[in-house]
């Protein structure tokens, strides 16, 4: 193919000019790439989140122990708890598995394969200090008291009703006090769980009781030694306590007296079953965790729920691509054809990207990478748009597209900028799914621009050097080389300065209205919105019964059954909900519960589902949210808006002038203010809730509705600068934003049609999350041409008059 030549452009008429690569050399590189990227996507297969393969994921907060020396939690701390946690996890046998340090005091710990993480938990809750203590001497019968003072208790505990907290917790106290009384009895002599070389769970030989054998190192098996040669014969114990409590204190023999116990092993009688030995064997095996943690969140998600979810997300990934790819050829005909083929090359390397990369896949971020499809179409919008202008002002197609390409990668860039600051954001205060998202959405961006620039500019520099591909038709004007009538700087149909108030009104009654809807909520939820459990904390359990045939699942359960029968076994304060087209679907909300309290849960479940079916546990999902993490996902969402906004503002004040960047954020603020209502207008009528992915969505609409801004203040500027002379400022804006009418219109439309997609087939989790941008990018679109357009221009026009039109003669 012959080499193309492009005439010389004059940089004046551009901010910035690009220099790329002859096209020949341009798509060989491409090609070469999009070759590696597959070579990459079959040896490398992105990474599945558990809420794709399912698993449990828990989140654990480390606390300070003042009483060992340790008041506030360093990062030294973090990581010493962390290894010790990522050993009792791999001593769980689970594969892949995954501790990583979230935060100042957060560790994430994510088990795929993991249904039921109650095992997990009891191991990972326990900081599991081992310690051998001497008994005191003449303390022999208040000991044997004691013991039995604790044995009595620990009796009228199991006797409580499980509804009488206050009771149980009245018996907690005693409990503590009392295995504080034994403690005092005994004394510490250093030897520690530190010493231990193995710790296993070994039979008794008789049923199913059994106990944990230790085997000290070198010097463990000395101390030992001295301390049951001192004891053998006096009838006092060698008490061994985990974590301050008795769990054995045997009386070592007479024979022993002296010589002590020499090996270096030793057995903890605990008379137990297999599972709970194996468990406390581990503990005592990984070492003691250096502070105490606490469980705050607890999720699980059922493998076939994950694969139902893959599935459901390939299909809005297919749906989504298809409206774009059939969208851009109707509106854009060969430069359409065009994208579409740069779109599939775009959608190849950012997978690969996500493979190299290590990117864990989760639902959110499928979205992500699906919303990004329609966010990689704006780029070349832009340059079409630009190119079709250039055509109809009488360009040659050669000039055309190059000067297309130049004048619009200012705007190209300015708009991905401020998407890529909201995402920054969402990856700096966010945490799992939400810098999945986060990380998914910014790789597109960024691959995005490189398609558009090199991708589109070389195909479409190719394509017009063939004679057979330059009729007029193709590209959308009636003809080639000639200025026509519909040029780009007609007049066009808007007219702000003249309706403004109109546009302005409208917004205003709806925010108004939004306002009113927020107080309602507030008063009714405490918050403008519904929380979900990611945001107040509790336990949320989802399940679905077995359908034992295709066509035939059975009878849809009954929910005021259900909910008699809950109340009946304590739990009437639950909110039961159903779930599913056949009604064959339950979702449980409650406080929060522990792990006892939740299999006591499933179990009345199970016994109030049995007229219904039989619960299929490979679809069940687990939420367990304390209310500390509900609040610090609140404060991390608001303070990355915050955040958002006072990058996207200095970024805007950069490159604009101050007053731009001023009534940028202001119409940011009124999509935001918009989204808002409408999901306030949802919970008070249909009882929707929002989460964590409602936080996602909000930044993501600051990104957009900027980027939308932004070409429009770009046109703005430009036109400025040329037409300043002949046109007053609102003239200038009422051409800028008629110039660029087809363009906001066509980018919200290419980034609407995958959101709709995933509204349709992407699943219940991700529903009202695509809701929420599809209503956040509609409001954006009118904020942007209307109330950013016409706010500025009534700034620069205030206190001036406007002289009446002079009499005709």
């Amino acid at each position: 193919m012959p080499e193309v030549s492009i005439p010389s452009y004059n940089a004046e008429e551009s901010p910035i000019c690009l220099t790329v690569p002859k096209p020949n050399q341009t798509l060989t590189v491409v090609f070469a790439l999009v070759l590696a990227a597959v070579v990459a996507i079959v040896a490398l297969p992105p990474r599945l989140g558990l809420d794709l393969r399912g698993g449990a994921q828990l989140t654990l907060q480390a606390l300070p122990n003042p009483e060992r020396g340790i008041p506030e939690i360093t990062p030294r701390i973090l990581e010493s708890a962390r290894f010790v946690v990522e050993k009792r996890i791999n001593g769980l046998g689970v594969a892949e598995s995954t501790v990583q340090i979230s935060g100042r005091d957060r560790i994430l710990v994510q088990m795929p394969g993991v249904n039921d993480p109650a095992e997990a938990e009891r191991v990972l809750g326990n900081t599991a200090q081992l310690e051998f203590r001497v008994q005191r001497s003449g303390t022999e019968g208040e000991f044997l008291a004691r013991r039995q003072t604790l044995a009595n208790l620990l009796a009228e505990q199991d006797r409580l009703p499980p509804d009488d907290k206050a009771a149980i917790a009245a018996k907690d106290r005693e409990i503590a006090e009392a295995r504080k009384n034994i403690l005092g009895l005994f004394d510490s002599v250093g030897l520690t769980g530190e010493r231990l070389r193995d710790a296993l769970p070994t039979s008794r030989g008789q049923g199913d009781t059994w106990d944990v054998s230790l085997r000290f190192d070198g010097l463990g098996g000395e101390l030992f030694a001295k301390i049951t040669g001192e004891l053998g014969g006096t009838g006092r114990s060698i008490g061994i306590f985990l974590d301050d409590e008795l769990v054995s204190a045997p009386v070592v023999p007479v024979e022993f007296q002296g010589q002590g116990i020499t090996g270096g092993e030793a057995r903890i009688e605990i008379g137990t079953t297999l599972q709970a030995a194996s468990d406390l064997a581990l503990q005592v095996r990984s070492g003691a965790l250096p502070v105490p943690v606490a469980i705050l969140e607890n999720r699980t998600v059922g493998a076939s729920l994950g694969a139902d979810s893959i599935r459901s997300s390939i299909w809005a990934g297919i749906g989504g691509l298809i409206l774009v790819l059939v969208y851009m050829v109707l509106y854009y005909r060969l430069p359409g054809a065009i994208a579409d083929i740069s779109l599939l090359i775009y959608a190849v390397l950012t997978f690969a990207a996500f493979s190299l990369l290590g990117v864990v896949l989760s639902l959110p971020g499928i979205a992500g990478f699906i919303l990004s499809v329609g966010m990689a179409v704006d780029a070349n919008v832009l340059i079409f748009a630009r190119i079709r202008e250039e055509l109809l002002a009488g360009r040659t197609l050669y000039k055309a597209v190059e000067a297309g390409f130049n004048r619009a990668w200012s705007s190209i860039l300015d708009s991905n900028v401020t998407t890529l600051i909201a995402c920054g954001a969402l990856f700096w205060l966010g945490a799992g799914l939400v810098k999945g998202f986060a990380v998914t959405l910014a790789l597109g961006v960024v691959v995005s621009m490189f398609t558009a620039i090199t991708c589109t500019r070389s195909l479409l520099l190719v394509a017009i050097a063939n004679p057979a591909l330059r009729r007029p038709q193709w590209y959308g004007v009636p003809a080639l080389g000639k200025p026509s009538t519909d040029a780009a700087d007609a007049a066009g149909p808007l007219d702000l300065v003249k309706q403004g108030r109109g546009y302005v009104w409208a917004s205003s009654l709806v925010m108004l209205a939004g306002l009113v809807v927020m107080i309602f909520s507030w008063s009714r939820t405490g918050l403008p919105v519904q929380p979900a459990l990611d945001f107040v904390g509790g336990t949320r359990l989802s399940f679905e019964l077995v359908c034992p045939q295709p066509n035939n699942c059975g009878p849809a359960i009954d929910i005021a059954a259900v909910r008699q029968a809950m109340a009946s076994k304590g739990y009437g304060s639950a909110t039961v909900q159903l779930a599913g087209e056949d009604k064959r679907g339950l979702v449980v909300q409650t406080a929060s519960l522990g792990v006892t309290e939740r299999l006591a849960l499933q179990t009345a479940l199970q016994e109030a589902l049995q007229p219904f079916g039989e619960l299929d546990n490979t679809k069940q999902q687990i939420d367990e949210v304390g209310p500390v993490v509900g609040r610090q996902l609140l404060v991390s969402g608001l303070t990355a808006l915050f955040l958002s906004l006072v990058g996207i503002a200095l970024y805007l004040r950069i490159r604009f002038e101050s007053d731009y960047a001023v009534f940028a954020i202001v119409a940011l603020l009124h999509d935001v203010w918009i989204t808002i209502s409408a999901f306030s207008l949802l919970g008070l009528v249909a009882n929707v809730p929002v989460d964590s992915l409602f936080i996602v969505a909000i930044l993501t609409i600051c990104g957009f509705s900027v980027n939308d801004t932004v070409v429009i203040y770009d046109r703005v500027r430009e036109n400025a600068k040329a037409l300043s002379e002949t046109l007053s400022f609102g003239e200038v804006v009422n051409r800028s934003v008629n110039q660029s009418l087809s363009r906001s219109i066509n980018t919200s439309l290419t980034t609407i049609l995958p959101l709709v997609s995933i509204l349709l087939f992407g699943g219940a989790t991700l529903q009202f999350f695509a809701l929420a941008l599809i209503v956040g990018f509609l409001a954006g679109v009118y904020s942007s041409i209307f109330n950013a357009s016409i706010l500025l221009v009534w700034w620069r026009d205030r206190g001036q008059t406007v002289a009446p039109p002079t009499p005709a003669a």
